[in-house]
């Protein structure tokens, strides 16, 4: 869900804003194995035949309680307003993680030498480049 609502705007470089929203719709049908959907703009998924490991992935069971929970919050109200306002330029939220991660090792409060503070920006850079492709955290459950 998270690699889809990049991929929205990042494939939408005209920022048309009927077409992210249908791009983001299709999340609901592509995680229950349909590849195939209702819009106007946006009427299959982009990725063509699925083969191999991509087709044996474990997909929702349409019209299960889990397939409707995860309907209602990828269409609610809030998120369609949303989405048609992504920006399709450059996003900022590695940039922002990484100036997290500066702040960790050398918060703004505490006074360094230069020294010390190079060390900790080095550091830092080390440290966000070690885990910066690291897969997204899951749960026994998935």
């Amino acid at each position: 869900m998270c690699n889809h609502l990049y991929w929205v705007p990042a494939s939408t470089p005209s920022g048309n804003g009927q077409l992210m929203l249908e791009k983001w719709e299709s999340i609901v049908n592509h995680v229950q194995n349909i590849h195939e959907h209702d819009g106007q703009l946006y009427t299959e998924c982009a990725h063509g035949t699925l083969e191999g490991r991509e087709r044996q992935k474990k997909w929702l069971t349409p019209g299960s309680k889990v397939a409707e929970r995860f309907s209602d919050i990828a269409t609610s109200t809030q998120m369609k307003k949303d989405v048609q306002k992504l920006s399709p330029g450059a996003q900022t939220a590695s940039l922002e993680g990484y100036h997290a991660v500066i702040n960790h090792f050398a918060p703004k409060m505490i006074g360094f030498s230069y020294h010390g503070m190079l060390s900790r920006i080095i550091l830092a850079a080390l440290h966000f480049n070690e885990n910066a492709l690291r897969g997204q955290a899951t749960t026994i459950d998935g």
